[in-house]
Order: C-alpha cells, then sequence, then structure tokens
C-alpha cells in the first residue's frame, strides 16, 4: 500500500544523484528541485540507507518526541516505513542489545549519519549530524489514545487483552523481553471486535540467552507503574516481569475484574502464570460474553491451536479434539498457512529469476 504519490521523474532524479558515492551521506532535499514551494507536498526529500533509497513525506510528522521527530518513508517498491530522525553526531552500535532484539524481530532496517556542515540545536541537542533510521511501519493509533474515553465493551476490552498478550509473546518467541510494556507503546486498529495490535518501541529490549530464566541488567529500566518487583530490586529481566507489566495494563488501563489479572501481578515471578495460562483465563472469560460476532469467535479458535505442539494437521486434529476443541477449526489455519509458504516460495523463485536472467523453463 504505498501512502505517497512520488512520480517516475522523482525517483529517476534521485537514483541519479545517490550514484555519486559523494552524495552517499546528504539527503536530497526538496528544496532544491527549481518548481519547490513550501506547500507543495508533490515535491520530495530523498535519503538512502543501505542500498535502498527512500522518499520522505513533506511537511508531515507521523510523531515527534523528546529526542526526535517521525515521518513516513517509501521505496522504490512502495513500501511504507518509519523514519525517525534525530539530532546525534554518532551512529547507533549494531552490537547494541536493542539494536540486535530490534533486527530479530525484523523492526530495524538500517541508518544514516547526514552532516549538517555545522552546529545546530535539535531538540536540546547540540549536533552536527541528523541520524535518520529506518523502522517497520506500525499503523493505527496508539493504544493508549484509544483508551482515552474508554468507551469499549466489555468483549472489545478481553479482545485488546488478548491481543496485547499475542503481540508480547511474539517477542519471547524469540527470546526477546520487551520490558516497557504500556499503552503507548502498543499500536491498534480496533473495528468493532476486529482487533490488531502491535508493540512499538523496544529502546529497553533485552535478548535472554538460551536457556536462561532471566537477563541480570546493572539498573532499572520502563515506566514507573508498570515495572516489576524484582527489576526495581534486583534488575532482573524476564517473560514473568512483561506478564506482570501486562497484569498492570489490565487493572489500570483496562479496568479488567481483578480475577482476570490478580495472579499476574503477583509480587515474586514464580507466582506469576504464563503467557499461554493467561491466554486461556482471558479465553474461557470471552466464551461467556453475549455479543459475540465471527471476529470474537476467530480469536477463541485461534487461542486453541496457538500452542498446538505438531505442524501436522492429522495430530494437531487429535489434539484438538482432546482439550475439548473442533478439529475443523484448525484446518483453515493449516490451508492459510500452506498457501502463504507457496505464496512465499513462488515469490522467492520470480525473484532468483529476474536477478539472473533466467527463464522459467530453463529452471523447469
Amino acid at each position: 500500500m504505498s501512502y505517497l504519490t512520488i512520480s517516475e521523474n522523482e525517483w529517476q532524479k534521485a537514483e541519479n544523484f545517490f550514484k555519486d558515492p559523494r552524495n552517499a551521506t546528504k539527503k536530497l532535499r526538496r528544496q532544491e528541485d527549481p518548481f519547490y514551494q513550501k506547500e507543495d507536498t508533490s515535491i520530495h526529500s530523498f535519503i538512502m540507507v543501505g542500498n535502498d533509497i527512500y522518499a520522505l513525506a513533506a511537511n508531515e510528522y507521523i510523531g515527534t518526541g523528546t529526542y526526535g521527530n517521525v515521518k513516513i518513508g517509501q521505496n522504490r517498491r512502495g513500501e511504507i516505513f518509519a523514519i525517525k530522525i534525530e539530532g546525534s553526531d554518532e551512529l547507533r552500535n549494531e552490537e547494541d542489545m536493542v539494536v540486535k532484539a530490534m533486527r530479530r524481530i525484523g523492526y530495524f532496517f538500517g541508518q544514516f549519519l547526514r552532516p549538517l556542515g555545522k552546529e545546530i540545536n535539535f531538540k536540546d541537542t547540540n549536533t552536527e549530524h541528523k541520524l535518520y533510521s529506518v523502522y517497520k511501519f506500525r499503523d493505527g493509533e496508539e493504544l493508549y489514545d484509544c483508551l482515552i474515553e474508554n468507551n469499549y465493551s466489555f468483549t472489545q476490552k478481553l479482545i485488546i487483552a488478548i491481543k496485547c498478550c499475542l503481540s508480547i509473546q511474539k517477542l519471547h518467541n524469540k527470546s526477546i523481553v520487551h520490558a516497557d510494556i504500556k499503552p503507548e507503546n502498543f499500536k491498534a486498529q480496533i473495528q468493532g471486535n476486529n482487533i490488531k495490535i502491535k508493540t512499538l518501541d523496544y529502546d529497553f529490549s533485552v535478548i535472554l540467552n538460551r536457556g536462561a530464566k532471566y537477563y541480570k541488567g546493572e539498573t532499572f529500566c520502563g515506566t514507573q507503574g508498570y515495572i516489576a518487583p524484582e527489576i526495581m530490586n534486583e534488575f532482573k529481566y524476564s517473560f514473568a516481569s512483561d506478564i506482570y507489566a501486562l497484569g498492570i495494563l489490565f487493572k489500570e488501563d483496562l479496568r479488567l475484574p481483578s480475577t482476570l489479572y490478580h495472579s499476574m501481578i503477583a509480587k515474586t515471578r514464580n507466582a506469576r502464570p504464563t503467557m499461554m495460562a493467561v491466554l486461556k483465563t482471558l479465553q474461557e472469560e470471552l466464551k461467556h460474553q453475549i455479543d459475540l460476532d465471527e471476529d470474537a469467535y476467530e480469536v477463541i479458535r485461534f487461542i486453541e491451536y496457538y500452542k498446538i505442539p505438531t505442524d501436522n494437521p492429522v495430530l494437531a486434529a487429535q489434539y484438538l479434539k482432546k482439550v475439548g476443541a473442533d478439529p475443523n477449526d484448525a484446518l483453515p489455519y493449516y490451508k492459510k498457512e500452506r498457501t502463504n509458504k507457496v505464496q512465499k516460495r513462488t515469490q522467492e523463485i520470480e525473484e532468483r529469476l529476474a536477478k539472473f536472467g533466467n527463464k522459467r523453463q530453463q529452471i523447469i
């Protein structure tokens, strides 16, 4: 989906500009266009990060913060990214744990340091450079903004809670502790019971070593009120500390009944439930609601197959039958997964053919 409308002439101009190695650390500024007018958003600036050229949205920020601003960026293929612009005289260390975590989940795509030729004050930072960082674009609103009016139904709140858990579990599956869970760090798209939630902001995230139950830091990080006791007292970060923060979110922000979160905010991490146990509790509560539609039933079915201990559809059906679920519920997901794998493989083959200039018949 393309957010920006960029002419072929603009792309060619940018590509020619960055062919010159001397321009690798420069920005092709829209002000340099002979037809530039400040109010005209059809003319774009361009930067190059790695081997990709990005067009930047004109006169519009999708986010502003203490240290930087965020613009939409778009590459030649029409893919959308979030470009964060900060005042800094150095690149982020690729060996930094946060960078490694963002790379691992496919959220961080690269960075570019642009010399300004003079010192400026940017966001209360004196700098001679601007740092451009390319991140995966998360569509939607911050969950914090969605919850300000707090006019969602109980069913919607349960689904929001489930989707928050699932988004954090994706990190846990890659041995990553988010470590700063709060409504501001989720992006939400809410249309009735059709709800999508994605995580944001991994500036405090840590990676657990294989087999490790926690990461021992040098200090505590996170947002006051959501920080687990073991982080405050011992600087120990774990999946259980994320469970604690989710429990606080359920209590303070979603205002769910205490029966759904009381064990999550236990003072000791070993007393807290696993993420799967939390999901099952929320699922059982969701099943008893009277305003369920197909979107809500989809969430219920999803949790049934979420932790199926096999990739074999036959064994999966046996497992679902054992836990009291309908085996037929799993089949659409396996079909979808199979279709996605075929499409991905087809795309890889086509890209390989295009790269080497071979015809399909020659491969076959």
